[in-house]
């Protein structure tokens, strides 16, 4: 089994840890542009025979058509605006796919989002090819959860995603800053967002419905704000049974500070989320770039960060006729991710399940009821009890909370 990793930024430098480790694979070839990212992931890594390092540019198919000739799959860790290219580079050259996230709809940033891709599933079942896609944390793990879940309750009337985090940056305070990548955290945060209510998809504003979620310790309650996302997209759609088991809504909700919410709205008012460069004194820049490159590194800034990365899947339903609200979660300290991968919570949280799922993928036990597919899918259409099992395996472990006496 040959794995390809694209892409060794702050995901892809522990992707590639945990793969290198892992006993499935024949042979590894750990990918980015950037020298440095190579030789920062080399630092750890080392040098084993079953890998191999290789500097390419993501944006010239060609080249990634030849690099993945021989490819049993590639996992694309690069920001969602090379998903097409790469997913067109895995068609030509016969790989499989898998990826992270998918980014927001056309219309708003220009890239393709879940449902473009999804799309693809012909394609890729035509040449008996897996698409996995958004198989990071959230999307992914969420993803998992919410499949899990869901299977367990005779009736399910609502599936809400919750991003918490309690991180604390000494000497950071008073700065705006995320703990991943920038341009993301602007996009999605900024973007109406999408919803699932009433039995189709819609829009609603930017930083709608507040609400003090009980994250269960160490975070506790923390304010939250429906963002677009991945799973509000594809769960309705993409969950078996989901639908007649009554599922009236679906959302995704970050949770968010007021001094980060009053920067973004001020970026949103002066355009300065905008990927469309301008004429600036004869260059054109993009408004967004300019922003990000003001803003401190996540790489810089994450090696003093303390706290929690506390992520889940709420599930509100019912089972052998008794009302349950439940949330299924995984959590991870600042702390233990630097000393084990050198990483953020963050970083760790998103990049150990790849390597998790390629594991299923290298034994044949990355299932849609029973049997290995092709074509193109979000991970909620998978067998969620070998995903549950082995993304623990990686320190990616489920807990559950019994939130049905909880008040809102």
């Amino acid at each position: 089994m040959h794995v390809y990793l694209l892409g060794l930024g702050a995901i892809g430098f522990v992707t590639a840890q945990d793969l290198a480790a892992g006993a499935d694979f024949d042979r590894l070839t750990l990918a980015d542009f950037s020298l440095r990212a190579i030789e920062r992931v080399k630092a750890r890594v080392g040098e084993p025979s079953k890998v191999t390092y290789q500097q390419i540019d993501a944006g010239d198919g060609a080249a990634l058509e030849a690099a993945f000739r021989d490819v049993d799959l590639v996992i694309n860790a690069l920001e969602p605006s090379f998903n097409v290219s790469v997913m067109q580079a895995c068609l030509r050259s016969r790989a499989n796919y898998m990826d992270l996230a998918q980014g927001g709809p056309r219309y708003h940033t220009g890239t393709p989002d879940s449902f473009e891709f999804l799309g693809w599933s012909q394609q890729f079942k035509d040449i008996g090819l897996l698409g996995i896609l958004g198989m990071g944390m959230d999307p992914g793990v969420t993803n998992v959860l919410a499949r899990y879940g869901a299977d367990r309750m005779d009736q399910v009337w609502h599936i809400g995603v919750r991003d918490g985090d309690n991180a604390v940056v000494p000497g950071m305070e008073g700065t705006f800053f995320t703990l991943w990548s920038p341009a993301i955290a602007i996009e999605e945060c900024l973007m109406p967002a999408m919803i699932w209510e009433d039995g189709e998809h819609k829009r609603i504003g930017v930083f709608e419905e507040a609400e003090i979620f009980p994250f269960p310790e160490p975070l506790g309650p923390q304010e939250c704000y429906t963002v677009d996302h991945e799973e509000a997209k594809t769960i309705p759609l993409y969950l078996p049974g989901i639908q007649e088991k009554g599922l009236k809504r679906c959302e995704f909700k970050y949770q968010l500070d007021a001094d980060f919410i009053d920067v973004m709205k001020v970026l949103g008012k002066l355009g300065l989320n905008s990927p469309w460069p301008v004429n600036v004194k004869g260059q054109m820049v993009a408004p967004r770039d300019v922003v990000v490159a003001l803003m401190p590194d996540p790489a810089e800034v994450e090696g003093e960060a303390t706290g929690w990365g506390l992520i889940g899947t709420l599930i509100e339903g019912r089972k052998d006729g008794q009302e349950q609200k439940l949330f299924y979660y995984v959590k991870n300290s600042y702390e233990d991710c630097r000393r084990e991968l050198g990483a953020t919570a963050v970083a760790y949280q998103t990049g150990r399940p790849p390597a998790a799922v390629a594991e299923l993928f290298a034994r044949g036990e990355l299932t849609i009821g029973g049997r290995m597919p092709s074509g193109c899918y979000p991970c909620e259409s998978f067998d969620p009890e070998p995903l549950v099992k082995n993304l623990a395996r990686h320190n990616i472990v489920m807990e559950v909370a019994d939130l049905s006496a909880v008040r809102a």
